[in-house]
């Protein structure tokens, strides 16, 4: 080992103690175990043979160990070296050269071949007194040693023990809110054996037993120094972020590569793992038979959950895809889970219970959050178990709750980050890698009605009920057998996707949930292709709402102007009819607004109640452009006939229903209709030019359409014949 230069020598060798440790950066105890005094005869003594003492049994070095030791840190060596220390070196500078020395003696040795804990605290305990010795005093035969101010160290100081720790136990800053906020770490150690071999387990009660192995007589204030050294000297890491690297059991899987290696300390961060590997090869699906004799296998059993839908395969496939999420958590999926059923024995439940069994029971790598718990009064420390967990996993919540507090949920899905408060700890903020899972038995209630929440939800319907006719074999037994559970991870494994499809049969449950969520939303899908203007102004529109609202709704409450047109925004955003640019944006009325708008009176609210003679509003502008398929136009013309048969009979008092349709093709064209006179229009009949407008470009663009698709039919059937 090089000495250093006397400029190195002036600094301050030792690491600053963590403030938090010891704020008022008092010097360790045993700094002070010898007095110190300005006369060397009198700092001359010999160190105290008590601070060698320890347990005989932890004090013998583990077998075939002694020739490794010699070899990296023979005694003869350190004698020299210790002689060759500079007299004006302090007390620090001595004990830290030696302790470095010390380490790097066994820089080259396995964990395994390491020395017991006792043993190296007591060579380095007699290594450290030796340095501190500056010269020898005395005739031959009667020399005596002359200590550096300060003395001899009767027991190791806390920086050697957090170097020695650091060494024994691979001891690492975990940097949870990554590596740029240096306040949130939490120290974590390697297990290189055990049930979490090849995880860094951040325990802080497991990590003192730790220390004690090395000096079992170490105080309180000295503990809590040496924990705040190993954050001075501990390596910062983050946590495994590669989205391919999937902790199993014994072995890391690389789902890109579809291979599998060993833990590596130096290249895994992992803080919890899966309970179950995965098969080397493709393993053959296991087949178990119920009590009435009749053959299971879980892709039948999953694929039968859904039957009843007609998209039942899809929705079988993106339930796989919901287990692979659930167990590969470097993957952003940025959406989570419903499993939704009101009826009872639907299988959610004992599908998520097998997910469990993935992760293993008390493994800290699963955690049960339900939606009411994340965040809120009474929920200050729910959030703690995401600090280990990379999947969320709920079978069961609250029916007919109404959850306000989502934020911290929304961050989770998304790994955005998330505060974490702890009993009796401080605060750290993290990013929760993972994916959750939510067993609800009625659609959401929520406060947040946004489209930032929405776009976070896959729902996925269960649509059966297996009362009086469930097998509990299959949930007491089969989803925890270990070869069905094997079958299982290696098929989640070998897929390829990362991101989760959404069938029909998804996205309508989706849709029904946000409608039942938001009554603007409601109100909107139920009116929306009734209205006879082409522009609705936003006044026009609330003053609707609310009386639709008492009608159809009584026991609600009213809605502010400003609360409502942000709702209504929401719902609108994806809409194919109807469209705003801005809710400030202000659009002439001109030819949008002809007539009487049927909704009004449909719902008894006064035309003099809102602003209704102005020239220009703010609001919602029906589309012109319009879709370029074929089968869309057809629909479109379809609605587009009927609004003006609507038209004949609400807004021209047609009565003849055999009239109506004559009636409704020649206003259609623009023109106003010779009715007969009995049965036919009773009132005046206004130009309804947008609408006219909109009608022949309807029919134009069908008229183009059907020429397309007939001649791509026409060019096929020459390639055919050909």
């Amino acid at each position: 080992m090089t000495l250093p230069s006397d400029a190195e020598r002036d600094k301050e060798v030792q690491p600053n103690l963590v403030r938090a440790a010891n704020p008022e950066g008092k010097t360790s105890a045993d700094d002070h175990a010898l007095p110190r005094s300005s006369s060397l005869t009198e700092n001359s003594y010999e160190r105290p043979t008590s601070a060698e003492e320890g347990s005989i049994a932890d004090t013998e070095l583990p077998p075939d160990s002694h020739d490794e030791l010699a070899t990296h840190n023979g005694e003869n060596q350190d004698s020299k070296l210790l002689d060759e220390l500079p007299q004006q070196w302090s007390r620090a500078e001595r004990i830290n050269y030696v302790t470095k020395s010390y380490l790097e003696g066994l820089a080259g040795l396995d964990p395994a071949a390491l020395p017991a804990k006792l043993t190296s605290n007591s060579e380095l305990v007699a290594r450290s007194t030796l340095a501190c010795i500056r010269e020898w005093y005395g005739e031959d035969g009667k020399e005596r040693p002359v200590y550096v101010p300060g003395g001899p160290p009767a027991a190791l100081t806390a920086w050697q023990l957090a170097m020695l720790a650091a060494r024994w136990h691979r001891i690492r800053r975990i940097a949870h809110a990554g590596l740029g906020d240096t306040t949130l770490d939490e120290l974590g150690f390697y297990q290189s054996a055990g049930a979490n071999r090849g995880l860094f387990v951040a325990d802080e009660s497991a990590l003192r037993a730790l220390i004690l192995g090395f000096d079992q007589d170490v105080s309180d204030p000295k503990m809590r120094e040496i924990i705040g050294k190993l954050y001075d000297i501990a390596p910062r890491v983050e946590k495994t972020s590669d989205r391919d690297a999937i902790p199993c059991k014994s072995r890391v899987f690389d789902f890109k590569t579809k291979t599998q290696r060993d833990y590596d300390p130096d290249v895994d961060v992992f803080t919890s793992k899966l309970a179950v590997d995965c098969p080397r090869t493709e393993p053959e699906e296991p087949m178990r038979f119920l009590s009435d004799r009749s053959p299971w296998q879980f892709s039948d059993w999953l694929l039968d959950l859904f039957e009843p839908l007609d998209d039942a395969e899809d929705v079988a496939n993106t339930v796989w895809e919901i287990i692979s999420a659930s167990v590969r958590p470097g993957v952003r999926w940025n959406k989570m889970a419903f499993f939704y059923s009101t009826l009872g024995e639907s299988g959610k439940g004992t599908l998520v219970e097998m997910i469990q069994h993935l992760f293993g029971e008390g493994s800290g790598a699963y955690c049960s959050i339900p939606l009411d718990a994340w965040g809120g009064p009474g929920n200050d420390f729910k959030l703690e178990p995401l600090l280990t967990a990379f999947a969320v996993l709920v079978d069961e919540n609250n029916v007919g709750e109404h959850l306000t507090f989502l934020a911290n949920l929304k961050a989770a899905v998304t790994g955005d980050r998330i505060p974490i408060n702890r009993k009796g700890r401080r605060v750290i903020t993290i990013r929760f890698r993972g994916f959750i899972v939510q067993c609800v038995n009625a659609l959401l209630s929520t406060k947040d009605k946004s489209s930032s929440f929405s776009r976070r939800q896959l729902f996925v319907p269960f649509p059966k009920s297996f009362t009086g006719a469930a097998f509990p074999e299959i949930k007491e037994t089969f989803l925890s057998d270990t070869k069905v559970l094997e079958y299982v991870l290696w098929r989640v494994l070998h897929m390829t996707h990362y991101t989760l499809s959404e069938p029909k049969s998804c996205r309508d449950l989706k849709e029904e949930a946000q409608i039942r969520n938001d009554l603007v939303r409601e109100f909107w899908v139920e009116l929306r292709e009734h209205f006879a203007w082409d522009l609705l102004p936003f006044p026009f529109l609330h003053h609707l709402f609310e009386a639709w609202r008492v009608r159809e709704n009584p026991g609600s409450k009213p809605m502010g102007k400003q609360t409502f047109t942000d709702r209504l925004m929401e719902a609108v955003r994806n809409d194919q009819l109807w469209f705003s640019d801005g809710r400030d944006r202000v659009i002439n009325r001109a030819q949008r607004m002809l007539g009487e708008e049927p909704m009004l009176h449909g719902y008894g609210v006064p035309s003099d109640s809102w602003n209704n003679k102005a020239k220009t509003y703010k609001g919602l502008q029906r589309r012109t452009s319009l879709p370029g398929s074929l089968q869309e136009l057809t629909d479109l013309q379809a609605r587009d006939n009927a609004d003006w048969e609507r038209r004949a009979v609400e807004d021209d008092g047609v009565v003849d229903p055999a009239h109506v349709r004559d009636h409704a093709r020649i206003r259609r064209m623009g023109s106003g209709c010779t009715c007969p006179p009995r049965g036919g229009a009773t009132k005046p009949q206004p130009a309804l030019t947008a609408a006219v407008k909109r009608s022949r470009a309807i029919g134009l663009a069908l008229v183009n359409a059907q020429a397309d698709a007939d001649a791509r039919a026409k060019a096929a059937a020459l390639v055919d014949a050909s």
